[in-house]
């Protein structure tokens, strides 16, 4: 076992907590965060350089794993090849950050407000179940899988990208919902105000991209609507509403994803909203 660290952006603080791991394979600092699925990608690819690797855990750096979880996500991958995530809960110990499982009680019970872990098992079962799409705050993967289907992409930009990795995981092989494990996701906190708005609109673009331009990704087709919905719903009905919308359309739809140059239009307006 071993821990391979990417820091984007990386700081000596960083480097020099990540130098104390008594695990550590690697330490790999990066000059920009150029997003999570370049930061991924970086990381596999050393990881996969281990011979003896059998699976890989992507872990973010605010992600954390309770007692079992591994073990758990662990087992369901024994003997077969695919992808495994646990249950995640928030600091409030309600589940967020939640795959789309296929089965229609599970995905309905999940997705409903201040559900926890021990009562979604209460009503749907301790057992696995598989999923479609996944993010990727935690994520146990078989080795090949990852020699199969390749590397993250690097040119998202922000967001979507765990989405777009887990459809074209789960087009070629089982993707799994652990409930049995459990992990905690504390993020410093959550965007608010135009800053959250901007990160909402490169979602978008990023998947209507996903939907549209790519076979693996047709299956979240029907999940668009509500996204856009969100988005009118926090901002309002207004035309520059209206605007971004499109935007998010015509660009994801015929120009790509929000990370490729001349097409990371909210990237840079998200960028604005951080510095005032």
């Amino acid at each position: 076992m071993g821990v391979v660290v990417v820091d984007n952006a990386s700081d000596l603080a960083t480097a020099t907590v990540a130098r104390e791991c008594p695990l550590l394979l690697a330490y790999l600092p990066q000059a920009a965060n150029r997003g999570h699925g370049a930061g991924h990608a970086v990381g596999l690819a050393r990881a996969l350089q281990e011979p003896a690797a059998t699976h890989f855990l992507l872990l973010d750096d605010d992600a954390i794993m309770t007692a079992g979880a591994m073990s758990a996500l662990a087992a369901q991958l024994r003997g077969q090849d695919g992808v495994a995530v646990p249950l995640i809960e928030d600091a409030a110990g309600l589940l967020r950050w939640f795959p789309g499982p296929l089965d229609r009680v599970r995905w309905r019970v999940i997705r409903e407000p201040g559900i926890t872990p021990e009562a979604f098992r209460a009503r749907c079962g301790a057992g696995p179940a598989r999923f479609v799409w996944a993010p990727w705050g935690i994520m146990l993967l078989s080795r090949r899988v990852v020699e199969t289907v390749g590397l993250p992409r690097t040119d998202f930009g922000y967001s979507s990208d765990d989405i777009e990795y887990a459809l074209r995981i789960t087009a070629r092989f089982p993707g799994w919902l652990v409930p049995a494990a459990v992990g905690r996701h504390f993020p410093p906190s959550d965007k608010q105000g135009p800053e959250a708005y901007f990160i909402h609109c490169l979602n978008l673009q990023n998947l209507v991209y996903v939907a549209t331009r790519l076979p693996h990704g047709r299956r979240i087709w029907r999940h668009l609507p509500g996204h856009f919905l969100r988005l009118f719903k926090v901002r309002g009905w207004g035309w520059p509403t209206w605007r971004d919308a499109w935007c998010a359309v015509w660009w994801g739809w015929r120009r790509g994803p929000a990370g490729l140059p001349g097409n990371d239009h909210f990237r840079h307006r998200w960028n604005e909203a951080r510095r005032t």
